[in-house]
């Protein structure tokens, strides 16, 4: 988390403010990218197969005493989607085996009405999670947001 936020810090630093920054995570990475947004504003987040937190994937495999007594950072998502006003894009395979769909239904549920999750029926966590069909939702999501900044700025703008 202090490598994310030291990135932005380094793109505002050479003049990108973070609420142009949209923001990524794919599967781990998604532990990091929801703290971030909850924190800073950005201009959207996508989270690729992303978890409620580590202690529950953990709890879907071991005994949950186990998992609480060796969990350090719990990247829990689940308690911070809610903080995340920005527009958020989940997508998601039904053959996920290393982070099972219902992970990002219990993210999308504890947030706002701000996220969209799309499901692709047949893909896992790999590359057929992206090709083709999870590449185009998230370049439409993308271009989707970018033209509704610019088009909220030019109405404010002096």
């Amino acid at each position: 988390m202090i490598d994310a936020k030291a990135g932005l810090d380094w793109l505002e630093d050479r003049g990108i403010p973070s609420p142009s920054v949209h923001v990524y995570g794919y599967s781990l990475g998604t532990g990091t990218a929801v703290p971030l947004a909850a924190d800073r504003a950005v201009a959207s987040v996508v989270l690729a197969a992303p978890f409620a937190s580590i202690a529950e994937m953990g709890y879907d495999q071991f005994p949950k005493w186990f998992v609480d007594a060796i969990l350090t950072d719990r990247f829990d998502s689940i308690a911070r989607i809610q903080d995340v006003e920005e527009p958020v894009l989940i997508i998601h395979g039904t053959e996920d085996a290393t982070v099972p769909q219902h992970q990002s239904e219990r993210l999308m549920a504890a947030g706002g009405d701000n996220i969209t999750r799309l499901l692709f029926d047949g893909a896992g966590h790999g590359w057929d999670l992206f090709e083709p069909r999870g590449n185009a939702a998230i370049l439409d999501f993308l271009r989707q947001h970018e033209s509704t900044k610019m088009a909220s700025e030019a109405t404010t703008a002096p």
